[in-house]
């Protein structure tokens, strides 16, 4: 996955692996995808146009990045309530 030579998913301004797509919009040539993403470290954020089939593989692999994290809070909230009965 990459625009040009730089991976979609590292910041070009720290290199962090943070980075997360903010929209995915079509490009007017309707085979790429813009993506607006935002790196959490630096605040640097940008546009970067890719095909389609890497923005869809970087929106699944977000998708299953945040069901993961909302399965360990509700784990984290169940545990806090079971300790305080």
């Amino acid at each position: 996955m990459t625009n040009g030579t730089r991976p979609l998913t590292t910041c070009p301004a720290c290199a962090s692996r943070l980075i997360y797509p903010v929209s995915f919009a079509s490009h007017p040539d309707r085979e790429r995808v813009v993506i607006e993403r935002c790196c959490p470290e630096c605040d640097h954020s940008d546009c970067v146009v890719c095909d389609a089939v890497a923005a869809a593989v970087w929106g699944r692999r977000e998708r299953s990045i945040r069901r993961e994290l909302v399965r360990q809070v509700i784990a984290l909230e169940l545990d806090e309530i079971l300790a305080s009965v």
